[in-house]
Protein backbone atom coordinates (compact mmCIF):
# COMPACT_ATOMS: atom_id res chain seq x y z
CA UNK A 1 0.00 0.00 0.00
CA UNK A 2 2.76 2.45 0.93
CA UNK A 3 4.67 1.65 -2.26
CA UNK A 4 1.55 2.28 -4.35
CA UNK A 5 0.89 5.60 -2.58
CA UNK A 6 4.52 6.67 -3.06
CA UNK A 7 4.31 5.79 -6.76
CA UNK A 8 1.12 7.81 -7.23
CA UNK A 9 2.67 10.73 -5.36
CA UNK A 10 5.74 10.71 -7.63
CA UNK A 11 3.56 10.57 -10.77
CA UNK A 12 1.37 13.41 -9.50
CA UNK A 13 4.34 15.64 -8.67
CA UNK A 14 5.95 14.94 -12.04
CA UNK A 15 2.73 15.88 -13.82
CA UNK A 16 2.44 19.10 -11.79
CA UNK A 17 6.06 20.13 -12.48
CA UNK A 18 5.51 19.42 -16.18
CA UNK A 19 2.55 21.79 -16.31
CA UNK A 20 4.53 24.53 -14.54
CA UNK A 21 7.48 24.10 -16.91
CA UNK A 22 5.20 24.17 -19.96
CA UNK A 23 3.46 27.33 -18.77
CA UNK A 24 6.80 29.01 -18.09
CA UNK A 25 8.13 28.11 -21.52
CA UNK A 26 5.00 29.48 -23.21
CA UNK A 27 5.21 32.75 -21.29
CA UNK A 28 8.84 33.18 -22.32
CA UNK A 29 8.02 32.57 -25.98
CA UNK A 30 5.22 35.15 -25.88
CA UNK A 31 7.54 37.77 -24.44
CA UNK A 32 10.49 37.18 -26.73
CA UNK A 33 8.92 36.02 -29.99
CA UNK A 34 8.70 39.12 -32.24
CA UNK A 35 6.48 37.32 -34.76
CA UNK A 36 3.40 37.38 -32.53
CA UNK A 37 0.78 39.06 -34.74
CA UNK A 38 -1.09 40.66 -31.84
CA UNK A 39 1.92 42.74 -30.76
CA UNK A 40 2.67 43.81 -34.34
CA UNK A 41 -0.90 44.84 -35.08
CA UNK A 42 -1.10 46.91 -31.91
CA UNK A 43 2.14 48.72 -32.67
CA UNK A 44 1.02 49.56 -36.22
CA UNK A 45 -2.29 50.89 -34.94
CA UNK A 46 -0.64 53.25 -32.48
CA UNK A 47 2.47 54.26 -34.43
CA UNK A 48 2.53 54.03 -38.25
CA UNK A 49 5.92 52.35 -38.49
CA UNK A 50 4.89 50.53 -41.65
CA UNK A 51 4.90 53.75 -43.71
CA UNK A 52 6.87 57.01 -43.87
CA UNK A 53 6.19 60.57 -45.01
CA UNK A 54 9.28 62.67 -45.77
CA UNK A 55 9.32 66.39 -46.76
CA UNK A 56 11.83 67.90 -49.19
CA UNK A 57 13.16 70.33 -48.22
CA UNK A 58 12.47 69.72 -44.55
CA UNK A 59 13.61 73.26 -43.65
CA UNK A 60 13.78 76.30 -45.93
CA UNK A 61 14.05 80.08 -45.64
CA UNK A 62 11.81 82.27 -47.81
CA UNK A 63 12.24 85.98 -48.50
CA UNK A 64 9.32 88.09 -47.20
CA UNK A 65 9.11 89.97 -50.50
CA UNK A 66 8.51 86.84 -52.58
CA UNK A 67 5.83 87.45 -55.21
CA UNK A 68 4.87 83.87 -56.13
CA UNK A 69 3.84 80.68 -54.38
CA UNK A 70 6.64 78.45 -53.15
CA UNK A 71 6.48 74.68 -52.77
CA UNK A 72 7.60 71.76 -50.65
CA UNK A 73 7.28 68.15 -51.78
CA UNK A 74 6.39 65.10 -49.69
CA UNK A 75 7.17 61.43 -50.40
CA UNK A 76 4.86 58.77 -48.97
CA UNK A 77 6.47 55.31 -48.80
CA UNK A 78 5.14 51.88 -47.88
CA UNK A 79 8.09 50.59 -45.88
CA UNK A 80 6.88 47.30 -44.38
CA UNK A 81 3.23 46.54 -45.13
CA UNK A 82 2.30 44.02 -47.86
CA UNK A 83 0.03 46.68 -49.38
CA UNK A 84 -1.38 50.10 -48.51
CA UNK A 85 -3.89 52.24 -50.41
CA UNK A 86 -3.97 56.04 -50.22
CA UNK A 87 -7.40 57.30 -49.13
CA UNK A 88 -6.75 61.06 -49.11
CA UNK A 89 -3.95 63.65 -49.14
CA UNK A 90 -4.29 67.06 -47.48
CA UNK A 91 -2.15 70.06 -46.53
CA UNK A 92 -2.52 72.67 -43.81
CA UNK A 93 -0.62 74.92 -41.40
CA UNK A 94 0.29 72.63 -38.51
CA UNK A 95 1.79 75.29 -36.24
CA UNK A 96 1.05 79.07 -36.29
CA UNK A 97 3.95 81.39 -36.96
CA UNK A 98 6.24 82.24 -34.06
CA UNK A 99 8.66 85.12 -33.57
CA UNK A 100 6.66 86.92 -36.28
CA UNK A 101 7.66 90.44 -35.30
CA UNK A 102 6.30 92.31 -38.33
CA UNK A 103 3.28 90.19 -39.29
CA UNK A 104 4.74 88.14 -42.12
CA UNK A 105 2.03 85.60 -42.82
CA UNK A 106 1.88 82.27 -44.58
CA UNK A 107 -1.54 82.76 -46.13
CA UNK A 108 -2.39 79.23 -47.21
CA UNK A 109 -1.08 75.74 -47.90
CA UNK A 110 -2.66 73.39 -50.42
CA UNK A 111 -1.85 70.23 -52.37
CA UNK A 112 -1.13 70.98 -56.04
CA UNK A 113 -3.50 68.71 -58.03
CA UNK A 114 -1.18 68.50 -61.04
CA UNK A 115 1.74 67.48 -58.80
CA UNK A 116 -0.07 64.79 -56.81
CA UNK A 117 1.04 61.30 -57.87
CA UNK A 118 -0.59 59.74 -54.78
CA UNK A 119 -4.06 60.35 -56.21
CA UNK A 120 -4.95 59.75 -59.86
CA UNK A 121 -8.25 61.29 -60.99
CA UNK A 122 -9.23 61.62 -57.35
CA UNK A 123 -8.52 57.96 -56.54
CA UNK A 124 -5.68 56.99 -54.18
CA UNK A 125 -2.97 54.70 -55.50
CA UNK A 126 -2.09 51.30 -54.02
CA UNK A 127 1.54 50.77 -53.01
CA UNK A 128 3.31 47.47 -52.53
CA UNK A 129 6.19 47.00 -50.09
CA UNK A 130 8.99 49.46 -50.87
CA UNK A 131 6.90 51.54 -53.29
CA UNK A 132 6.28 55.27 -52.90
CA UNK A 133 4.40 58.21 -54.36
CA UNK A 134 4.96 61.95 -54.05
CA UNK A 135 2.94 65.16 -54.00
CA UNK A 136 3.72 68.87 -53.74
CA UNK A 137 2.26 71.49 -51.42
CA UNK A 138 2.22 75.18 -52.35
CA UNK A 139 2.20 78.01 -49.83
CA UNK A 140 2.02 81.78 -50.12
CA UNK A 141 3.95 84.26 -47.97
CA UNK A 142 2.37 87.71 -47.54
CA UNK A 143 3.70 90.70 -45.64
CA UNK A 144 0.98 92.72 -43.92
CA UNK A 145 3.18 95.83 -44.16
CA UNK A 146 4.94 96.16 -47.57
CA UNK A 147 7.20 98.89 -46.13
CA UNK A 148 9.07 96.17 -44.21
CA UNK A 149 10.84 95.15 -47.42
CA UNK A 150 12.07 98.67 -48.08
CA UNK A 151 12.92 99.49 -44.49
CA UNK A 152 14.86 96.24 -43.96
CA UNK A 153 13.22 95.58 -40.60
CA UNK A 154 14.49 92.62 -38.68
CA UNK A 155 11.49 90.32 -38.76
CA UNK A 156 11.40 86.54 -38.88
CA UNK A 157 8.40 84.23 -38.98
CA UNK A 158 8.66 80.47 -38.46
CA UNK A 159 5.87 78.27 -39.80
CA UNK A 160 5.21 74.55 -40.19
CA UNK A 161 3.67 73.41 -43.47
CA UNK A 162 1.95 70.11 -42.78
CA UNK A 163 0.87 67.19 -44.92
CA UNK A 164 -1.61 64.50 -43.89
CA UNK A 165 -2.02 61.15 -45.63
CA UNK A 166 -4.90 58.86 -44.74
CA UNK A 167 -4.20 55.33 -45.96
CA UNK A 168 -5.80 51.91 -45.69
CA UNK A 169 -3.78 48.99 -44.34
CA UNK A 170 -5.23 45.56 -43.58
CA UNK A 171 -8.77 46.94 -43.84
CA UNK A 172 -8.21 49.81 -41.37
CA UNK A 173 -7.88 53.53 -42.12
CA UNK A 174 -4.73 54.98 -40.55
CA UNK A 175 -3.19 58.47 -40.63
CA UNK A 176 0.34 59.81 -40.83
CA UNK A 177 1.19 63.52 -40.44
CA UNK A 178 4.48 65.24 -41.21
CA UNK A 179 5.60 68.88 -41.30
CA UNK A 180 8.19 71.01 -43.07
CA UNK A 181 9.63 74.17 -41.51
CA UNK A 182 9.36 77.46 -43.42
CA UNK A 183 11.22 80.51 -42.11
CA UNK A 184 10.23 83.95 -43.38
CA UNK A 185 13.14 86.39 -43.57
CA UNK A 186 13.49 90.03 -44.58
CA UNK A 187 17.11 89.51 -45.65
CA UNK A 188 18.19 88.03 -48.95
CA UNK A 189 21.23 85.84 -49.08
CA UNK A 190 22.53 82.41 -49.91
CA UNK A 191 19.90 79.64 -49.72
CA UNK A 192 17.04 82.13 -49.27
CA UNK A 193 14.18 81.22 -51.59
CA UNK A 194 12.44 83.92 -53.66
CA UNK A 195 15.16 86.58 -53.58
CA UNK A 196 15.45 88.79 -56.68
CA UNK A 197 18.40 87.79 -58.89
CA UNK A 198 21.70 89.51 -58.13
CA UNK A 199 23.54 90.90 -61.19
CA UNK A 200 26.78 89.08 -61.97
CA UNK A 201 30.07 91.07 -61.86
CA UNK A 202 30.44 90.78 -65.64
CA UNK A 203 26.99 92.30 -66.14
CA UNK A 204 27.87 95.21 -63.86
CA UNK A 205 31.12 95.73 -65.77
CA UNK A 206 29.32 95.94 -69.10
CA UNK A 207 26.81 98.37 -67.66
CA UNK A 208 29.59 100.58 -66.29
CA UNK A 209 31.44 100.55 -69.62
CA UNK A 210 28.26 101.59 -71.43
CA UNK A 211 27.72 104.50 -69.08
CA UNK A 212 31.31 105.67 -69.57
CA UNK A 213 30.79 105.58 -73.33
CA UNK A 214 27.63 107.65 -73.07
CA UNK A 215 29.27 110.34 -70.93
CA UNK A 216 30.95 112.28 -73.86
CA UNK A 217 27.71 112.29 -75.82
CA UNK A 218 25.78 113.68 -72.88
CA UNK A 219 28.44 116.33 -72.30
CA UNK A 220 28.25 117.51 -75.96
CA UNK A 221 24.50 117.84 -75.82
CA UNK A 222 24.73 119.87 -72.66
CA UNK A 223 27.28 122.26 -74.22
CA UNK A 224 25.05 122.80 -77.22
Amino acid sequence: MRRRFAGLLIVGLSFLFGIVALTKADSISLLHNPSISLVSNLSFSLVPTSVSLVPNPADQTVWEGVTKAETVSFTFTNVLAPSVTVVSVNANLLVPGTEDMENDVVVSAMVIPSANACEVNGVGVTLGTGSSCSFSVSFIVADADPRDVRNKKDDVGIWTIGATVVYKEAGANLTIIQGATVRVSDTCGRNVVGCPPTPEPSTLLLLGTGLVGLAPMIRRKLHR
